[in-house]
């Protein structure tokens, strides 16, 4: 233990394990694509950018996802007005295309983001979107969309989307469950070929090799903890403990299970 860690309180210490990163294979690959997403514009030209989907169930790390790429691309403040690199809304839970286009003019500070009509607000949206130099675009809970009862207005909000992507050249990251993809095969594929790079945050699988991958993730995470003594979290015996009880590798076991039942059916 060091000397500064001594002298933290219990406060502090909690504070640093919460900001704790500790990133695995999938997290890392997830972003270097959305880094290369962020890239496409200026390596494609006019060509249409890259797109992103990242599915996940609820508390599986998407919007960490989210909050540690942006951390490196922070709002700039400049005479002209400021600069934000990245901006992220989330999709309201009544979504529809005034609802998304609101919140995303709310992110660039638009004064009232809920005025005028949907045409009216979108052209002020491609306007801030361009005088805030905007170059990538984060939506979360995008399986909201799946709420909607007309697969029309679905589809309406399909096209508003393509047509973000096509006018402004603006990646986008969709952030959401696996029921998300579905949304993006209403509109005849038109929308869901520009999400090229797809990704499914899921638990460790429960083999010896997902067992010593978990253990080099805790061994990562107790490198970075406050702790006085070291908690040997990824000693074998606990760390096997942990694995288990935490459900690290559920995901996979239910879903060769199912698997099973379904050829025995």
């Amino acid at each position: 233990m060091s000397d500064d860690t001594e002298n933290k309180t219990t406060r502090e210490r909690i504070s640093i394990a919460n900001q704790v990163y500790a990133g695995y294979p999938l997290f890392n690959q997830v972003l270097e694509d959305i880094d290369r997403c962020h890239d496409s514009p200026n390596i494609k030209g006019d060509d249409d950018p890259d797109c992103l989907l990242l599915m996940g169930s609820t508390g599986a790390g998407k919007t960490t996802i989210y909050k540690t790429y942006a951390q490196n691309y922070p709002i700039q403040e400049t005479e002209e007005g400021d600069i934000v690199p990245i901006i992220h809304a989330v999709t309201p839970s009544a979504a529809n295309i005034k609802g998304l286009v609101s919140v995303l003019l709310k992110q660039l500070g638009d004064p009232l983001p809920d005025k005028g009509s949907t045409t009216n607000q979108t052209i002020r949206l491609y306007d801030l979107l361009e005088k805030c130099q905007v170059e990538l675009i984060f939506l979360d809970e995008f399986h909201n969309f799946k709420d909607l009862d007309s697969d029309k207005v679905l589809k309406n909000v399909c096209d508003w989307l393509k047509n973000l992507i096509l006018n402004t050249k603006i990646p986008i990251v969709l952030l959401g469950t696996p029921e998300s993809e579905d949304i993006l095969k209403v509109d005849n594929l038109q929308l869901s070929r520009r999400f090229n790079y797809r990704h499914s945050l899921i638990p460790f699988p429960r083999t010896e090799s997902g067992l010593e991958l978990f253990r080099q993730f805790l061994s990562d995470v107790e490198s970075q903890l406050p702790l006085a003594y070291r908690s040997v979290l990824a000693e074998k015996s606990l760390s096997e403990r942990i694995y288990y009880a935490t459900d690290a590798g559920l995901f996979h076991s239910k879903q060769r299970l199912e698997k099973v039942n379904t050829r025995a059916s």
